[in-house]
């Protein structure tokens, strides 16, 4: 079985690097770089602790409940708590705040079902999916840390 490095590896080179796509709405503060102080935190091996457990959307009308966005990009895979913080104008993170508007492969949207059981999606507007394998071989990263891994699209 393949390391978590050597499938982050396989995914680096399968696919490139993007900047951010600027989106309509747009905020003054999209660009602002996050870090620990404000939540930012690496994915590391499963389980994971101090997490807020979480439901996923049941319907395209539901946002579900302590959901974290999440990019991967040249550095790891990044993530934080979809709340409030005050550094961007008390406003919620975009994705380009967990790259400080620098370049990613993907991101998404996240839940903690548990410490060892995600659910995810390629929910972004500045680093969307670039197609369906994409997403799945960002599953295969998730599931190389000893997540299970449910993949909501």
């Amino acid at each position: 079985m393949k390391s978590y490095n050597q499938i982050l590896d396989g995914f680096r080179r399968n696919y490139q690097l993007r900047p951010p796509r600027r989106k309509k709405d747009h905020t003054k503060n999209q660009y602002v770089g996050l870090n620990k102080r404000d939540g930012l935190k690496t994915l590391q091996q499963a389980p994971t602790t101090k997490v807020d457990y979480g439901t996923s959307p049941k319907s395209s009308s539901d946002n579900g409940t302590n959901t974290y966005l999440w990019v991967i990009n040249e550095r790891g895979v990044f993530y934080i708590k979809e709340v409030r913080i005050k550094r961007i104008g008390d406003a919620e993170p975009k994705h380009s705040n967990l790259t400080g508007g620098g370049k990613a492969y993907l991101g998404g949207e996240m839940w903690f079902e548990s410490d060892t059981t995600l659910w995810i999606n390629g929910r972004s507007g500045r680093y969307p999916p670039e197609s369906a394998a994409q997403l799945n071989e960002a599953v295969r990263v998730f599931k190389s840390l000893g997540y299970r891994v449910h993949l909501l699209g």
